[in-house]
C-alpha cells in the first residue's frame, strides 16, 4: 500500500475548507481509510474532516471513531465539495469523470450514497495502488 500518492493528489487538487470523507473499513487493511492521513498531515490540513467522531485517545483505542453517513447530515450540507477516500474499484481506468456505474462497489456503499442524496455530483475520480479518490461537487456547478 502507497497512501503517498493519495496524500499529494488531495494536497494539489482540493481547495482549502473542502471537506473528506474516509470510508470506515477497507478490504485489505482491518483499519478505517483515515489511516491515510498519517502519511502526510499538511496534505489534510486545509480539509475539513467530517467524518471524525472521538479520537483514538479519548476512546482508548487503536483507531479514531469514523462516524456512519448518515450521523452526519448537517456536516454534509455545509461543504463546497467532499474528497472520499475509499477502496480502489478495480476495471476502472487510474482517472475518470463523472461516470459511476451504479454496480461499482464505489456507488454501492454508504457514504456514495449520502452524499449524493444531498445533491452532490462525481466529478472525478482517481484509482491510485489500493486506494480510489473520488471528488463530488455540488450538483449544477
Amino acid at each position: 500500500m502507497d497512501y503517498s500518492r493519495v496524500a499529494d493528489l488531495v494536497e494539489s487538487e482540493a481547495a482549502p475548507g473542502d471537506c473528506v470523507l474516509y470510508d470506515l473499513k477497507n478490504v485489505w487493511n482491518p483499519g478505517p481509510m483515515r489511516t491515510v492521513e498519517t502519511v502526510d498531515p499538511p496534505a489534510f490540513a486545509a480539509l475539513r474532516d467530517i467524518s471524525r467522531g472521538s479520537t483514538a485517545a479519548e476512546l482508548g483505542e487503536l483507531w479514531d471513531e469514523t462516524l456512519a453517513p448518515d450521523r452526519i447530515a448537517d456536516q454534509i450540507r455545509s461543504c463546497p465539495a467532499i474528497w472520499l477516500l475509499t477502496d480502489r474499484s478495480a476495471g476502472v481506468d487510474s482517472h475518470t469523470g463523472a461516470a459511476v456505474d451504479s454496480r461499482d462497489p464505489v456507488a454501492l456503499g454508504a457514504n456514495f450514497r449520502v452524499v449524493r442524496s444531498y445533491g452532490f455530483d462525481v466529478d472525478e475520480r482517481w484509482q491510485l495502488n489500493v486506494s480510489q479518490v473520488v471528488h463530488f461537487v455540488r450538483r449544477g456547478m
